[in-house]
């Protein structure tokens, strides 16, 4: 007793106390009491994870799923459209406008006195490209109310088949002009063509002189129709035998 009671006086002296015994079994409890209360919070309701499981063990928990901005920002193609067009409906002025004077302003902005297409203009204005419902409003004023011209050189034909020139534009909205020489050759692909596919014929009047012998060309496709080319090639070919070789250009 006398012994313990001196370690205590040496103890205070030198500013600091020893533990108790009680003071020790309280410390070496801590850890245990630690364990407990994490556990019960990593495992408790609205837990994410249990930290006091090891780092390789596997969680009774569910995963949870992390989104990147670059999933966030993947739509389907159709829905981004949609999104897009709406956006452009709810901030555009042109579209805030009545239907009637936005159509006064497609006009102003689409129809010329004439609109003369090649094989290099496959594009159509950009008034068109702007958004689904400007396209959808604007095109019957751009194909129906303008006058298109196409020039045929040397009775090639003068825009590809998938031009929209070919699939938009009315008959009676397109004049077809031919210049250069009457190429024997390049007609009749164009009537080929025009036998095989959806492709305009040569319609109306021709400015120049042969130019009865080039309708009457296509009027015999025309009453061929569902005839095989081989044959038409031949009744084509008999056409140009007796309408004589002046006047026809083979190259």
């Amino acid at each position: 007793m006398a012994k313990r009671k001196a370690t205590r006086t040496a103890n205070a002296q030198k500013g600091r106390s020893a533990p108790s015994c009680d003071e020790r079994q309280e410390h070496m409890q801590t850890p245990r009491k630690r364990q407990k209360v994490r556990d019960r919070v990593c495992t408790g309701p609205g837990a994410v994870t249990d930290i006091s499981q090891p780092a390789n063990s596997k969680s009774s928990s569910p995963k949870a799923t992390s989104m990147t901005p670059s999933d966030a920002n993947t739509t389907p193609s159709n829905a981004s459209r949609t999104q897009s067009d709406a956006t452009t409906q709810s901030t555009s002025r042109l579209l805030a406008l009545p239907p009637e004077l936005r159509d006064e302003i497609y006009r102003f902005a689409l129809v010329e006195e004439k609109i003369v297409v090649d094989a290099t203009r496959h594009t159509t204005p950009g008034v068109l490209r702007t958004c689904r419902q400007i396209r959808k409003e604007a095109s019957p004023i751009f194909y129906r109310e303008n006058a298109f011209v196409v020039v045929a050189m040397d009775l090639r034909a003068p825009v590809p088949v998938q031009h929209w020139f070919n699939h938009r534009v009315p008959d009676k909205r397109r004049t077809i002009k031919d210049r250069g020489d009457m190429n024997w050759v390049n007609l009749k692909a164009w009537l080929q063509i025009y036998h095989e596919q959806p492709y305009f014929g040569f319609g109306g009047k021709a400015a120049r002189d042969d130019g009865d012998l080039i309708l009457y060309a296509f009027n015999v496709v025309d009453k061929m129709r569902s005839a095989p080319w081989d044959m038409i090639e031949g009744v084509l070919e008999d056409f140009r035998n007796a309408a004589g070789s002046s006047a026809v250009v083979r190259v």
